[in-house]
């Protein structure tokens, strides 16, 4: 077993807290409502449960948000999320000869950047996830 060093960019936005949202549902199934706890079977009768925000699947193997991808960087004490389209990924795997560093083709010529900030802010600011840094950003994670 070994682990992988991955230095990964997306165009779009860091955002500024998780993609979660805290919702408030019912304890038990019982009908009590006002007290703190359930008559019937001391249960709590609300509890709040953290969600993933509407159109994102956490448990996709590429972090689907509609046409983009919610990805969580790694490296820091609180996990880091970004939302939009790779652009690129390299590890400490793959060889490149001296002096032919990672080299790619240029993905951002197929990208209409504006239309895409657009969308991207229309739909983040439904979830007060918008803070307008849109762009390219470089961040690492490991895999085990």
């Amino acid at each position: 077993m070994g682990c992988c060093i991955y230095a990964r960019s997306i165009l779009g936005v860091k955002l500024p807290k998780p993609p979660f949202r805290d919702v408030k549902k019912r304890g038990c199934s019982h009908d009590e409502a006002k007290s703190v706890f359930c008559g019937e079977c001391a249960a709590k009768t609300w509890i709040t449960e953290s969600e993933p925000i509407p159109g994102y699947d956490p448990d996709s193997s590429e972090g689907k948000f509609g046409r983009f991808v919610i990805l969580e960087g790694c490296c820091s004490e609180s996990p880091e999320y970004y939302v939009g389209k790779i652009l690129g990924e390299t590890s400490d795997l793959m060889y490149s000869p001296p002096g032919l560093e990672f080299v790619s083709w240029n993905v951002l010529a197929d990208i209409d950047i504006t239309a895409m900030k657009a969308d991207l802010q229309t739909l983040l600011e439904i979830h007060g996830l918008w803070d307008g840094k849109f762009g390219i950003h470089t961040f690492g994670f490991t895999s085990v």
